[in-house]
């Protein structure tokens, strides 16, 4: 576990970080957060649909995946699971709230 732990902050402390897989159920929503991720410098893979994301981490590399806890196809922990036991060792961050929050949010 203080290796998964040792991990994760590597990647977070990692200037290299670049890909990032979004999967949000709302289309629209899904695309203002790849915009402001975009603009933040990340290469942003947007998906709707956990199952063809799932796919996607089977196949593609990609530094954190920000999903949606309640994402219609697929639970948030059953795409955490799976993740998993595709074998990639990715940050994965699950969210019952937007996933950037709105800015009258910000203090």
């Amino acid at each position: 576990m203080e290796r998964e732990q040792e991990h994760a902050v590597d990647l977070l402390n990692e200037p290299a970080m670049q890909t990032l897989l979004l999967v949000h159920h709302d289309q629209a929503q899904s695309a203002r957060h790849g915009d402001k991720l975009r603009a933040d410098g990340f290469i942003v893979y947007e998906f709707s649909d956990g199952k063809a994301a799932l796919e996607f981490v089977k196949e593609n590399s990609v530094d954190v995946i920000l999903c949606e806890h309640s994402e219609s196809e697929l639970d948030g922990l059953e795409f955490l699971r799976d993740v998993k036991e595709a074998g990639q060792r990715t940050l994965v961050i699950l969210s019952s709230l937007p996933l950037i929050p709105p800015r009258r949010w910000k203090q």
